[in-house]
């Protein structure tokens, strides 16, 4: 047996697939024999190369042992026995196989066989066969990516599972997820018909879904005599899906003979049924017969060995023996099954159902498939019917007016279709073809530099021998040609076709009938099959050929990837705009990828760029320059122009469905009056960046956060009232800086965030103060209107402090304003005005610190997805026991780092524009973060809630590592013993740190470590409470106001 490192890849790249519940330790594909074995690991290397497969997953290709068919209950115990001779070695003190499978999250799909009714993609694999569907790359899905998609979503128990799954079946689970918790061994069955059991497994199952029976393709009769027909008719069909737990996968082996010697600390294989089954004394032992059945209650042994064992191994006293030891060790294993409502599935294995069922599948909007993926050139009135995959057009055409299947291929001159036809790999075609109907062509790269070329007829099974009516293409009347009919064609001998092989045993798998050499020394050798009446050429004859067994072996597989891969490129140059918009989860580094060449690049940034100009959706629009900025280098120019860009097209998708006030008529308080404004600052606790647009307006938002007093008094404060002056003063007491406004078109000047007034500007231009029209006169019209404005703002919070002081503020003054102009909006207003505000001035934030600002105490905030994004507040009560437990326990420290939001956001709201999987992917994880945080805070559990903090935490470094920094860490490890969670308020990267200690006298110790002369430099603690009321706003004397 070959070892284990030996098939193993240890993939350690960033999995582009979302997955809610905790990756695979392992993914296992089972192959036929090496040579399958090598295609499957090329496609697996270009699947880590594309980010498509989870991080700290271990991939292993396992092969059949010695190239014999073991079958899928073989090849299992193969599988983890290779698997637990890999784990031994890391758990050398293991007491038992069933400790060393302990918390392994493990998952197999059988994909073995030499895929021989699907010859086209025989030499990559059936499992392998591109699909028209989108991948998380520029590469089509195949049957790979949509069964382990699908699996990935599967919640596995920590104490670990083992999945096995058929690479036939794509089961398309959906939002259905099964429950594979239950102990021992879990099948998982779709309600379906009679008709579809006759040629699946089937489950009888009691009402709490335990197993009372387990047969295999059943006839109708045999079906109500087991009661496998339910009341309402339907039968549990097996979905070749079935979850083992540690214990059962150690009954397996046991059975199998496999065990751990703890004396030497190895696992042993000989002297049992796996071990025969290596050997070659025993075959095809299948998953879903000896072993499902042995489990199976209603199964005892003497039916088991009547039913399965003699009439599968008849003779065969090995057999009988080893078979006997499985069943005495499985049977009683608890056995359950989890039914799915009636669904089909899709199963893909010969060359009529990849045509007819992606057909089938498109009608019904199923699997993301479409007509058309990946292509480049061929106008829809002429292939009106072909399914066209990574397919280009040059100056030749591809015509067809009748079902098709084109993948993988290059025209350079007219192709003709008649109907029912697979076109696959096909090279840079320089001369006209026609394929009659039921043709199928494959070009497969051999060797170095050299090609073959299969022609056959779309139902031509590659299997059945000569003497049973093997066939091999059609005549001119479409009907299939026997084998025997090419011998007497060609006038080749038995053995010169089918060498060693005999017309009992001879398929169109064994004829030795491919040419090898030239595309077009192939294509001129090859073609005289499609026309009863062409004379067999000479250089057929003289060239090399090769069987399929030979071209299996043969093959090139980085040629055969290399070649699609030069086709996407210059399918994508063409087609980027089109896939940004169609397939809204793709991400940018997708086309990073499949784009390496600067000439295909300059050319798709310009064709994205000028879509982006031309597209109405804003938000689509920012994917596309977002997207065109991904192929720039970083950090020059252009790329700045375009980020910019893409920054004011989020800015247009937030602001432009905001109603403004009319304009102010007239001033409505007294020129003895003024108008102040207060507010709380806030800390968030949970579902961070995703109130952010686009994030926000794409998925909806959950952000719980808390309004905080700081010393006792509302930090952030914003006063207006009449001047004498027709001008508008604005003076800033933190900063300590004083500014006078004379012209209207220094307010339309606020789109600067290092520029301090131009919160103030904005504010101004939305509360309806000062003109819209930048070229009117402001003393003019500050006098038509009552006078000057003086504008004092005050925010008593270091600046960059995390708790969403420039919002709040912002918040403050329009409120402030708006009762200046004698008006006095609600929440809700003032909330989506300043998600407005923060837009105009380019710092581009969320809606939750104005949530957080505006409205009192603890509360979470929640949007639906849409452009309007209006938060529902709703406020959490927790018991004063609570309140004062964290008051005792809960600190807050100024770090003495400032920071600014904006390139941290500008970062995260990239990577969420560009899919990048880091960001993508955690963003439902913040909001379910949120929600179970509510939970938390009314059942008063405060220890949950600091480790919901320190999860956000670490989703906020996940997202971007700037959010930390080591001034940030070290302050951290001080205390970190005393913690039971913390998180940096906001943004990020600096400002306030909130820790929440283990226990009070942990509170002690972590304030006394962090105050005084121990303190980290410029840190310093704040006192804080929870604010009982939001944003206030009251009209006094200006007398009063001085006073307060």
């Amino acid at each position: 047996m070959a070892d284990l490192h030996g098939d193993t890849l240890a993939f350690h790249v960033i999995g582009g697939t979302q997955m809610p519940h905790a990756s695979p330790d392992w993914l296992v594909l089972t192959s036929a024999n090496t040579l399958q074995a090598r295609a499957y690991r090329a496609a697996l290397q270009q699947r880590r190369r594309d980010g498509l497969l989870p991080p700290g997953c271990r991939c292993l290709v396992v092969p059949d042992s010695g190239g014999r068919r073991i079958g899928s209950g073989g090849s299992t115990m193969l599988v983890l026995s290779r698997i637990a001779r890999d784990l031994v070695r890391r758990n050398p003190r293991a007491r038992s196989i069933q400790e060393l499978f302990r918390g392994q999250r493990i998952i197999i799909i059988h994909s073995g066989g030499d895929s021989r009714r699907l010859a086209a993609y025989s030499p990559l694999g059936k499992i392998f066969t591109p699909l028209p569907a989108a991948s998380s790359s520029a590469s089509p899905a195949t049957p790979f990516e949509l069964i382990f998609e699908d699996l990935l979503k599967l919640d596995l128990p920590d104490d670990g599972r083992v999945v096995v799954a058929s690479g036939d079946l794509m089961l398309d689970l959906g939002n259905r997820i099964p429950d594979v918790s239950a102990p021992g061994i879990v099948g998982v069955a779709f309600e379906s018909s009679m008709q579809r059991a006759r040629r699946h497994g089937v489950y009888v199952a009691d009402r709490g879904g335990r197993v009372t029976d387990f047969m295999q393709k059943p006839t109708p009769e045999e079906a109500r005599r087991r009661k496998a027909v339910r009341s309402d008719r339907s039968i549990l069909v097996d979905s070749g899906l079935v979850v083992m737990d540690p214990s059962a996968t150690r009954a397996l082996l046991d059975g199998a003979g496999v065990r751990l010697d703890r004396n030497s600390g190895s696992i042993m294989v000989a002297g049992g049924l796996l071990d025969d089954v290596n050997r070659g004394r025993l075959s095809n032992v299948d998953l879903y017969e000896e072993i499902l059945c042995s489990i199976a209650p209603r199964m005892k042994y003497r039916d088991y060995l009547s039913e399965i064992v003699r009439r599968k191994h008849p003779g065969n006293l090995i057999a009988e023996g080893r078979l006997q030891a499985l069943f005495n060790c499985l049977h009683g294993t608890p056995f359950s099954v989890a039914a799915l409502p009636r669904s089909d599935f899709l199963h893909i294995g010969t060359n009529r159902e990849l045509l007819e069922l992606t057909r089938k599948e498109i009608r019904k909007g199923r699997f993301g498939f479409r007509d058309r993926f990946n292509t480049s050139g061929f106008p829809d009135s002429r292939t009106k019917k072909a399914i066209i995959v990574d397919s280009i057009a040059d100056q030749g055409q591809l015509r067809s007016d009748q079902p098709c299947f084109v993948e993988g291929s290059h025209f350079n001159d007219t192709v003709r279709l008649d109907g029912d036809n697979l076109v696959v790999g096909l090279q840079c075609m320089r001369s006209p073809l026609r394929l009659p109907r039921g043709w199928c062509l494959a070009c497969v790269p051999i060797d170095e530099d050299k090609f073959t070329i299969l022609l056959y007829g779309i139902d031509d099974d590659f299997k059945t021998s000569i003497n049973s009516g093997g066939t091999l293409g059609l005549d001119s009347r479409g009907r299939p040609v026997p084998l025997a009919d090419w011998l007497d064609r060609t006038g080749l001998s038995m053995e010169q076709a089918f060498p060693g092989c005999s017309a009992e045993t001879a398929s169109a798998w064994d004829a030795r009938w491919w040419p090898v050499g030239s595309f077009s020394q192939v294509m001129s050798s090859i073609l005289w099959m499609l026309d009863d009446r062409t004379k067999v050429p000479a250089s057929f004859h003289r060239m090399q050929r090769i069987g399929m067994s030979e071209v299996l072996q043969r093959v090139d597989h980085d040629r055969w990837i290399g070649h699609r891969a030069s086709i996407r490129s210059k399918a994508l140059t063409d087609t980027a705009a089109d896939r940004i918009r169609i397939h809204d989860d793709l991400p940018a580094n997708a086309l990073e990828q499949a784009l390496p060449g600067n000439s295909c690049r300059k050319e798709a940034i310009k064709k994205l760029l000028d879509t982006s100009v031309s597209e109405s959706n804003p938000l689509v629009a920012a994917r596309l320059g977002m997207a065109a900025s991904r192929l720039l280098k970083p950090g020059s120019r252009k790329e700045a122009t375009i980020l910019d860009s893409v920054m004011e097209k989020v800015g247009e998708a937030v602001s432009d469905h905001v109603r403004l006030p009319r304009p102010v008529r007239r001033i409505a308080i007294k020129p003895t009056e003024t108008v102040i404004a207060e507010a709380p600052a806030r800390f968030d606790l949970s579902g961070t960046w995703s109130d952010t647009p686009p994030i926000c307006i794409e998925q909806g938002g959950s952000v719980l956060n808390a309004a905080i007093l700081l010393d006792g008094q509302f930090p952030i404060r914003a006063t207006a009232s009449l001047s004498e002056q027709p001008l508008i003063s604005v003076r800033s007491i933190d900063l300590k800086q004083v500014r006078a406004i004379r012209s209207t078109r220094q307010i339309h000047a606020c789109d600067d965030p290092h520029d301090w007034t131009s919160l103030v500007k904005s504010a101004l231009l939305l509360s309806g103060l000062v003109p819209g029209d930048p070229g009117v006169d402001l003393q003019s019209h500050l006098e038509s209107i009552g006078g000057g404005i003086e504008i004092v703002i005050h925010s008593n919070v270091p600046k960059g402090s995390g708790l969403g002081t420039s919002s709040i503020l912002g918040s403050t003054l329009l409120a402030c304003l708006d009762r200046l102009a004698g008006r006095k909006m609600g929440q809700s207003d003032i909330i989506m005005r300043t998600s407005v505000l923060e837009q105009m001035m380019s710092t581009r934030g969320g809606w939750q610190d104005q949530v957080g600002g505006v409205a009192r105490g603890l509360k979470i905030g929640r949007t639906m997805p849409g452009r309007i994004q209006d938060p529902k507040v709703e406020h959490i009560r927790t018991s004063v026991e609570f309140q004062r437990e964290l008051a005792s326990r809960a600190i807050l420290l100024f770090t003495g780092q400032r920071r600014m939001a904006r390139n941290l956001l500008q970062r995260i709201v990239g990577g969420y524009l560009a899919r990048d999987e880091n960001v993508y992917n955690t963003i439902p994880l913040l909001k379910q973060g949120a929600e179970r945080m509510v939970l938390d805070f009314r059942s008063g559990d405060l220890d949950a809630v600091a480790a919901g903090i320190g999860e956000l935490w670490s989703l906020k470094k996940r997202l971007d590592p700037g959010s930390t920094t080591r001034k940030i860490e070290s302050i951290i490890d001080m205390v970190r013993d005393d913690l039971a969670g913390c998180v940096l308020p906001g943004a990020g990267g600096g400002g306030f740190l909130l820790m929440i200690a283990r226990n009070q006298r942990a509170a002690r110790t972590v304030r006394r470590r962090l105050s005084g002369a121990s303190s980290p430099r410029g840190a310093y603690l704040v006192d804080f409470q929870l604010a009982q009321r939001g944003l206030q706003t009251r009209v006094t004397t200006k007398k009063r106001a001085r006073l307060g």
